[in-house]
């Protein structure tokens, strides 16, 4: 990774920190959405591209606890799997997820189509940090295969399945997951979460 990508990502999550400690997002309740498809149990091994807490720092991502939202975790930790599909309509397929506060889980994220996508955990602030990367950097970033540089994104190439275990034990309202490859976001490809205390 060159000096002046690894200073960028500074740049963005030092921003990102700042931002979400200065304004609270409220959260997003509202209408039905899909139910959700949830494999309980322990987590699972990881899938290649999967983003843990041992990998952060080789990505030049944030230290556990750099997220106001909640922090990476290794899949050994996840209370359970919660199952997103993808594919070439561009949007996710559960749209809506509920988990607990303090809950560990293990997202696995099939790409069923021909595009590819990524999955990027993050309140407003962090989604919209998060397509400024994307588009500054190029797509650097988005070559098939190739991970994201941030904790709390996972790139999944077409046909793959790949798997991002997150902890649900910071701020709670207004969280998303999204996909920020050109054009997917603002098509509508995100899916809100909604973490209960």
């Amino acid at each position: 990774m060159s000096v002046v990508r690894m200073l960028w990502l500074v740049v963005v999550i030092v921003a990102l920190t700042a931002c979400a400690g200065a304004e609270e997002q409220p959260s997003a309740s509202g209408g039905e959405g899909s139910e959700q498809s949830i494999t309980e149990g322990a987590g699972s091994e990881s899938s290649s591209g999967a983003m843990d807490g041992d990998a952060m720092d080789d990505h030049g991502g944030a230290e556990d606890g750099d997220f106001a939202f909640g922090r990476p975790a290794d899949a050994s930790e996840a209370d359970r799997v919660i199952e997103i599909h993808t594919d070439n309509e561009l949007a996710f397929d559960p749209a809506e997820v509920t988990v607990a506060a303090g809950e560990v889980v293990t997202f696995s994220i099939a790409n069923d189509g021909d595009l590819p996508h990524d999955f990027v955990i993050g309140d407003d602030a962090a989604q919209e940090a998060h397509a400024a990367e994307m588009a500054e950097m190029d797509d650097e970033m988005t070559e098939e295969g190739e991970e994201h540089g941030d904790a709390n994104a996972v790139s999944v190439p077409a046909g793959e399945t790949i798997e991002l275990t997150w902890a649900f034990d910071g701020e709670t309202g207004g969280l998303l997951y999204g996909c920020h490859e050109p054009g997917h976001y603002d098509a509508g490809m995100v899916g809100e979460i909604i973490v209960e205390s």
